[in-house]
């Protein structure tokens, strides 16, 4: 895989495999990989590597004609993205991009949204010093809320970052996570952080308001 992988992706960007999965979050500690590449016969590890601190994003290469039933049990187990193969270079690219750009938060960069404590790299939540427990999926809807705070994010910008190209624009998926996030998050406090602009989408409530 890493020598198809390196043929997509040119000559500018490194690929670099691993062949003893069990050795993963020490390989990953010491290289600091920009984003990690799985096959699905692979994804069964992803959950132990959350589990002890991995935190790079995870992009799971999927067989020809996966369903979005195969996508959302990729997502549930951590991953960031999914794409089925055939891969198209470009799209590769762009999708690896994307994922590059979420993986640049340094240990102990914080989101600090009045009480709310997002860190992006250990991936934990705490809010009024409280931990909060997300699923993987729930994280990364509230990371891009937190990435846009104050900025009114559509449903539909949410729908793909979930779930890509998977899911009918019809679906209420995004209202399902937006109140599992709201019972986690808003539920017992007096200031409720995830607020709704009717007819337009979600956003996080800024610092200043």
């Amino acid at each position: 895989m890493a020598d198809l992988l390196q043929a997509d992706l040119g000559t500018q960007s490194r690929v670099e495999a691993v062949e003893q999965l069990e050795q993963m979050p020490a390989r990953a500690s010491k290289s600091k990989p920009v984003v990690i590449v799985l096959g699905r016969d692979s994804l069964l590890w992803l959950p132990r590597w959350r589990h002890v601190g991995l935190s790079a994003p995870v992009m799971v290469l999927l067989p020809p004609g996966s369903t979005g039933h195969e996508r959302a049990r990729c997502l549930d187990a951590g991953a960031d993205e999914c794409l089925n193969r055939p891969l198209d270079a470009q799209e590769l690219r762009a999708r690896l991009s994307v994922l590059s750009r979420r993986g640049r938060w340094k240990p102990g960069a914080v989101c600090r949204v009045h009480d709310l404590e997002v860190d992006f790299a250990a991936r934990t939540v705490r809010r009024n010093g409280v931990p909060i427990s997300l699923t993987p999926r729930e994280f990364d809807l509230l990371r891009l809320l937190a990435d846009r705070r104050g900025e009114v994010v559509s449903r539909a910008a949410l729908r793909r970052h979930l779930y890509g190209d998977h899911v009918n624009n019809h679906s209420n998926v995004v209202d399902v996570y937006i109140r599992y996030l709201r019972s986690k998050i808003d539920e017992g406090f007096s200031l409720p952080l995830i607020l709704t602009r009717r007819g337009e989408g979600y956003f996080l409530r800024a610092d200043e308001e």
